[in-house]
């Protein structure tokens, strides 16, 4: 406690504006460590730092002071340390990069996330979608569920001083990393912004070639430079993996099948109203939809795509529209 007061008192006449300041305290030998307080243990401690800033300030600032814990919280014990009155939420470090984190939000916040899951899940579980696929909708539904702002402003971005030149960078070229190099193009997108109703990659550009007939005799013309049979693939999604397996079919030295593409997920489209899963009885296919480039990686772990990968001694991907 003289620690945190000695802390605590130290920053008191810096501060102009209590009203932007929030205290977070987490005991030393919490952190990293997985070892947690007791609730009463971090509430006794928060309830010395709230009446330590009362003697500093003033009764008012003491009172409204968010004061939060960050001695890693878990989704076990966040409820019994929210329950003490001097706990006013939490900082949280590592757990917020682990699916747990959504169980947390859940609890400490304002989330609807228990009562709106258990309909998404029999869906998506209805529809064959994986644990993979499942637990990233959930994350997400759960961030907007518990009314976090999830956009950044530009007021919260630097600007880049400056970059390197690529001409300027000492580079040796290594042929030999290709055979254990994966290219791959997401291609998920339709084209109905541009008159197709199907993958974009089927457009016309030049001479008659499509997006798709230039990437393969890219790939095909790296294969005869670099004299290695460097791997290509596809994420496709379930509106583009039809038209785009046809079109490319006629390259045979691309492969086929699961060899050449892996599909990303489908997510359930979300009423904006109340956030429950949209439905439309004339159309149920219209109830989903790609969920983006960030599926990459649920969609490789869930398909399998990954470890059939890794298996085959593949350490390195370009990845790329």
């Amino acid at each position: 406690d003289e620690v945190n007061k000695r802390q605590l008192t130290a920053i008191v006449p810096k501060v102009k504006d209590w009203s932007k300041i929030v205290i977070a305290y987490e005991p030393v030998w919490a952190i990293g460590t997985g070892k947690v307080a007791t609730p009463e243990q971090a509430e006794e401690t928060q309830a010395a730092i709230r009446a330590a800033l009362k003697a500093a300030t003033s009764e008012k600032v003491a009172e409204e002071m968010r004061i939060q814990y960050g001695g890693s919280v878990t989704p076990d014990n966040c409820k019994a340390l929210l329950e003490k009155p001097n706990i006013d939420g939490f900082l949280v470090g590592g757990a917020s990069l682990k699916e747990s984190f959504v169980e947390i939000i859940s609890t400490a916040g304002p989330s609807k996330l228990s009562e709106l899951w258990p309909a998404y899940k029999e869906k998506m579980t209805k529809e064959g979608l994986n644990e993979a696929a499942q637990a990233a909708f959930k994350y997400n539904l759960g961030v907007i569920a518990s009314g976090a702002n999830v956009m950044i402003g530009e007021s919260m971005l630097d600007p880049v001083d400056n970059l390197p030149e690529l001409e300027k960078l000492k580079i040796k070229t290594d042929p030999t990393l290709l055979k254990k190099t994966v290219v791959l193009k997401l291609n998920g997108g339709l084209g109905t912004g541009m008159g197709l109703d199907k993958a974009k990659s089927l457009l016309t550009v030049t001479e008659g070639n499509s997006f798709l007939d230039l990437i393969a005799k890219q790939v095909a013309s790296m294969k005869k430079q670099f004299k290695t049979n460097m791997k290509f693939m596809l994420m496709n999604s379930f509106s583009t993996s039809a038209d785009t397996l046809e079109a490319l079919s006629k390259y045979k030295e691309l492969g086929k099948g699961s060899e050449l593409e892996f599909v990303q997920n489908k997510a359930p489209k979300v009423t904006a109203s109340d956030l429950t899963p949209a439905t439309w009885e004339a159309e149920p296919a219209h109830e989903w939809c790609p969920p983006g480039h960030g599926d990459l990686y649920p969609a490789m772990l869930g398909s399998g795509t990954l470890d059939k990968l890794l298996k085959k001694g593949f350490k390195y991907m370009f990845v790329s529209n």
